[in-house]
């Protein structure tokens, strides 16, 4: 009995940590994706 609520227990931990792990990939992705062409211009000042 105790093998199956630990085998349950470890797939349930399993696909939560997969799914954070797809989740956080696809934000990062994302916004990877968006600051790609967002350029920025360094101004220099003048002495």
């Amino acid at each position: 009995m105790f093998g199956i609520q630990g085998l349950v227990g470890f797939l349930i931990l399993v696909v939560v940590l997969v799914s954070a792990l797809i989740g956080l990939g696809t934000e990062a992705w994302l916004v990877q994706k968006e600051q790609a062409t967002n350029y920025y211009s360094v101004e220099q000042r003048e002495k």
